[in-house]
């Protein structure tokens, strides 16, 4: 039976004319090799994958550049996902047979050599030719298009050379130029793989559906390859790989940029050297098949530019917005600087080398990390200053390591010469200063930076210690302290993120190898700790120190190790001004729109070693060699102003010399300058604005039980949870009796309710992570969050952090030393945790007020005890924050009752001069009754630094000291003639406490100490000079405790309670010691 099997439309096959002679003749050429080289494939074994696959991304991407300008050759970009699968995904393919004469050899090359079939047409009829792009994969998209126009050009005009067709590790072919949705080719002899593309289209039997329905497009790739060196699983891994690149919107994202990043020259000259003859038909929107063409970009709109030194790296961002925003802005370009801006730009970068060499000849021998090589970083950030200004934002704040941070303090905060010569000299600091102070490339304030326009906008500049990148964190939190001190004025949180800006500064060493920056990147996206967007500038002078950037990072860029955080990178030139200002520009604005963190990745170089006096010719001599015959950028950027007839000859010498007559009247300024008036002044407390907290009354304290423990009707909360706060409601009696947690809530609430603002962050603190807290509960049914309570006297945070201990830390430390009358709580998941933050201890937090004058109420929580979790989960290093104990500056803590944490909370909030509060938390004691607190504990409001029990005074013979879980334990096994003195408060150290103990006790014979640490950890040695300085030596001094170690306790449960037993039975026998003092 015959059927009509045409498609819809064609004409039907007519009678032909009569059959014409048969012709023969001998193949010669182009046809004779072309055959011969079909004769030698036989001899290959060989077998097929085929695969297909819908296409509807690539065609979409496809036809949005081209209505942008762009026609892109589908042949082309499948040429690209080939090469760079081959490359980094499925080396396999790279295999081919090799016979030498006498053994099949098996090569696996190094790159890539993609062969592309070239269809030729000649009097004589099509022939096909395969020249070869070698190393394919290194290319970019454009230069792949390059090399594919270029060649196919030489094969139709015949003059490609013979080496370029050979050495194919791979091929490219095309079945579908007529219509074919799929071939399988020969695979010639040489190479290992051959891949055929069909034509993209409607799938076979949809076509009519397709004429009213929404069909995706479909393209079939087969594999052809030699089964000696290639596997089947090879080839299907392959094609899967290509596949998947050719509908990843990240593959074409990147090859998008690669695009835009090329000069338009470059694609121009593709119109005429077009890669039109490596044909693959393909569907378009119509659903018919063509032929594609890379066109000549668009040209960018009249009066639209950007400078070469401007490379935008967008291709991994997720948001499609933020995509084309940055691929628009390249195709079109931003408005050049003005030639006043340009000129500022230029007297700015001439003042900053004036300045920077002054004090290098003027100070000899003294560091001060210049930034000369880097100039234009400064440029751009005074770029963001004045666009911040003109828009209206009252502050920036900047956190920055050392480099350059004179030139900031000079020409961003304009702050007098004077003062910052007088750092310099050494009579300028009285004697009487009372802090110990900070070098000067250390040291931060606040100025104003005043734009040419009129604007002007506060700049805060946060002191830094010597860890380069810790202050990033600490510089964000100060950030989003600010702007919620507008949302308190009424202002929305995205109005008051438009009111202070964030920039952070990193040198490019630091910014690889130090990993507060990658936890500080993963910040700017949770909501506790969004500001909005944060612009970073990546000094990039090439030397870390003295290693080279090989030594430094495994990455190509230093930024690339953030990539991973949907962050754009502009990279730029630091020898191209006009560039720096754009880029800063373009940040600026991509921040004001998208609201996230954006870099701008300067590259320059360092003109000195790492400071003034160190010398880098030991180490890079050439490159310094380079760099001594380098000319500074300001007189780069005056010969490109010169040029453009906007400055005379003379203009840099005229403006050096008037810059360097200022330095030097400042000097002489600087001679009498007190710093120390400016120093009481900056970043002192500000006046306690919140009322006092008022006592509390019995009824207080049940009410706000009640209110956070009875059931809701718009949170079901969890049965089992429910039943827990059942339980206490029903013990709520006459003399009922108050828990850890339920004190911690007492306090929040009141602190709130008295108008302190209040975070409480880290890890899993909604729950906590024994279960105890519960401030924030869940919908059992819907997975809702809810908190317990309504706290609305004042702004109130809680949220479980990232698995992050650096950054939270100083997020919370940089918050609180800028909004001094508020209140952060940041709690560790278990104590030893905190050893991660120890910089942010050590550099900030304790040393902050005597290095800065910077105060914060800034509050740890870190749970601490021995309780047979072994060595990690034991202790939170007591020992380490008492050694940085010293001048008053702060408080640390280990209450043991409900009361006593209450207390603790509330005095910190209360405070007339703040202090950071370090408070070790019990674990077990969270649900013990000895732990559990009267009613009137609470209403008396007094926080105890001892609490004693135990033997009465007079007949008291042994008084024991401990600190802690091991003090409660010890209470519970006193004897006859044993006093028991719980030390809560171990900084200050309660001296006339113990004094008051010790003279009351008529009897006393011992003193001793009690601790579960090991004898080198937790209090004892700390302690022991104390009370030798107290006159207490006359007595026998004693400690019982846990052997010296390493290892902070023991892994095995057995070991440990043996441990804990002997301690507890020596330390309440009189007379028993471990050892005695003397």
């Amino acid at each position: 039976m015959l059927q009509n099997t045409s498609t819809s439309g064609s004409t039907p096959a007519q009678p032909g004319p009569a059959p014409e002679p048969t012709s023969r003749k001998v193949l010669r050429g182009r046809g004779a090799a072309l055959a011969r080289n079909m004769e030698a494939s036989l001899s290959v074994p060989t077998a097929s994958t085929i695969r297909t696959f819908e296409v509807s991304a690539l065609m979409e991407w496809r036809e949005r550049l081209r209505s942008q300008g762009f026609n892109v050759p589908i042949a082309a970009v499948l040429a690209t996902a080939m090469a760079r699968a081959a490359q980094q995904q499925v080396p396999a393919v790279r295999r081919r047979i090799e016979n030498d004469g006498s053994d099949l050899v098996l090569v696996e090359e190094g790159t890539v050599n993609l062969g592309v079939a070239v269809d030729v047409e000649t009097a004589a009829g099509h022939s096909i030719m395969v020249p070869v792009i070698e190393d394919a994969a290194r290319l970019t998209f454009p230069e792949l298009v390059e090399h594919l126009g270029q060649l196919s050009q030489e094969c139709r005009a015949g003059t490609v050379a013979v080496a370029k067709l050979r050495g194919a590790s791979l091929i490219l072919t095309s079945t579908g130029r007529f219509g074919s949705t799929t071939g399988v080719p020969l695979l010639p002899a040489g190479p290992g793989i051959i891949v055929a593309a069909g034509a993209i289209g409607i799938p076979a039997g949809l076509e009519k559906l397709a004429a009213t329905h929404p069909v995706d497009p479909v393209l079939t790739l087969s594999s052809t390859y030699d089964h000696r060196a290639i596997q089947g699983a090879d080839s299907g891994s392959f094609l899967g790989a290509v596949e998947k690149s050719l509908r990843s919107q990240e593959f074409l994202a990147q090859l998008e940029q690669e695009i835009l990043q090329n000069e338009p020259d470059a694609l121009l000259g593709l119109s005429e050297s077009p890669a039109e003859d490596v044909r693959l038909a393909e569907y378009n929107s119509s659903g018919s098949n063509e032929v594609a063409r890379l066109e000549p970009v668009r040209a960018r709109d009249e009066g639209s530019w950007l400078p070469n030194g401007v490379e935008i790296e967008f291709a991994h961002l997720s948001d499609p917005a933020s995509r084309t925003w940055l691929a628009d802005l390249i195709r079109h370009g931003t408005a050049q600087p003005t030639a006043d801006r340009r000129l500022q730009a230029l007297n700015l970068a001439t003042k900053i080398d004036v300045f920077e060499t002054y004090l290098q000849t003027q100070f000899l021998g003294q560091k001060t990390l210049s930034v000369q090589g880097l100039e234009s970083s400064v440029l751009g950030l005074a770029e963001m200053a004045g666009l911040a200004a003109g828009k209206g934002y009252a502050q920036t704040v900047l956190g920055m390591a050392h480099r350059g941070r004179l030139s900031i303090m000079a020409h961003i905060l304009n702050w007098p010469m004077e003062r910052i010569l007088a750092e310099f000299l050494p009579t300028a600091r009285s004697t009487a200063h009372a802090r110990s102070g900070d070098v000067r490339q250390h040291l931060g304030g606040s100025g104003t930076f005043s734009d040419t326009n009129g604007s002007s906008l506060g700049v805060t500049l946060e002191q830094n210690p010597s860890h380069l990148e810790f202050v990033g964190p600490v510089a964000l939190g100060a950030v989003k302290a600010k702007q919620d001190e507008f949302v308190a004025e009424g202002l929305s949180e995205d109005e008051a993120r438009r009111k202070v800006l964030p920039v952070l500064l990193h040198g490019d060493a630091a910014f690889t190898g130090q990993g507060v920056v990658y936890e500080t990147f993963n910040l700017q996206r949770l909501e506790p700790y969004n500001v909005g967007g944060t612009i970073h500038i990546v000094q990039d002078n090439r030397l870390g120190f003295t290693a080279t950037p090989f030594q430094l990072r495994s990455t190509a860029w230093p930024t690339d190790v953030i990539r991973g955080f949907d962050v754009p990178v502009i990279h730029t030139d630091a020898d191209d001004v006009d560039a720096n200002l754009v880029a800063a520009r373009i940040a600026f604005e991509y921040r004001e729109r998208f609201g996230t963190d954006i870099v701008i990745h300067v590259q320059g170089y360092r003109r000195h070693g790492h400071n003034e006096t160190d010398e880098p010719r030991y180490t890079q001599p050439v490159y310094y060699n380079d760099i001594d015959q380098h000319p500074p950028v300001h007189e780069i950027y005056a010969s490109t102003l010169a040029g453009a007839g906007l400055v005379q000859d003379t203009y840099v010498d005229t403006t050096r010399a008037e810059a360097k007559k200022h330095l030097v009247e400042a000097l002489e300024k600087a001679r009498v300058f007190d710093l120390n008036s400016v120093i009481n002044q900056e970043f002192t407390s500000r006046p306690h604005v919140h009322a006092k907290l008022k006592s509390i009354t019995a009824s207080w304290v049940s009410d706000v039980l009640d209110a956070s423990e009875q059931s809701r009707e718009d949170v079901a909360i969890h049965p089992k949870l429910m039943r827990q706060f059942d339980k206490k409601r029903s013990l709520r009696g006459q003399d009922f009796l108050v828990d850890w947690g339920q004190a911690e809530l007492l306090a929040l609430k009141l602190i709130n309710q008295a108008g302190v603002p209040l975070r409480l962050t880290g890890e899993d603190v909604e729950r906590g992570t024994f279960s105890h807290r519960h401030i924030v509960v869940h919908d059992a049914e819907t997975g809702d969050k809810a908190e317990r309570l309504t706290f609305g006297g004042a702004p109130f945070l809680v949220a479980n952090s990232p698995l992050t201990e650096v950054a939270t830390v100083g997020f919370e430390y940089g918050y609180g030393r800028t909004n001094t009358d508020s209140l952060q709580l940041w709690e560790a998941q278990f104590g030893d945790f905190v050893n991660v933050a120890q910089v942010m201890f050590d550099q900030f937090i304790m040393a902050g007020r005597d290095k800065w004058g910077r105060e914060s109420r800034f509050v740890a929580l870190l749970p601490h005890g021995w309780e047979g979790a072994g060595p990690e989960h034991s202790s939170a290093r007591l020992e380490r924050f008492l050694q940085l104990a010293a001048r008053d500056n702060a408080r640390i803590l280990i209450p043991t009752t409900a009361a006593q944490y209450f207390n603790a909370l509330v005095n910190a909030a209360a405070m007339d001069e703040p202090r950071p509060h370090i408070v070790f938390t019990p674990k077990s004691l969270l649900r013990a009754e000895s732990a559990k607190s009267s009613v009137e504990d609470f209403t008396a409001g007094t926080f105890h630094p001892v609490l004693a029990t135990g033997a009465p005074s007079a007949s008291t013979r042994r008084i024991l000291l401990a600190a802690g879980k091991v003090g409660v334990e010890a209470k519970e096994r006193l004897g006859e003639g044993v006093r028991l003195l719980r030390i809560e408060q171990l900084y200050p150290f309660p001296h006339e406490e113990i004094m008051r103990e010790v003279s009351a006790a008529g009897e006393l014979e011992e003193v001793v100490w009690l601790q579960e640490e090991p004898e080198n950890m937790g209090a004892w040695n700390y302690v022991l000079p104390k009370l030798l300085k107290m006159g207490l030596g006359r007595f026998r001094l004693g400690y019982v405790g846990r052997p010296e170690a390493a290892s902070p306790a023991e892994g095995y449960s057995a070991e440990h309670k043996a441990a804990q037993e002997r301690l507890l039975a020596t330390a309440v026998q009189p007379g028993a010691v471990d050892y005695r003092i003397g």
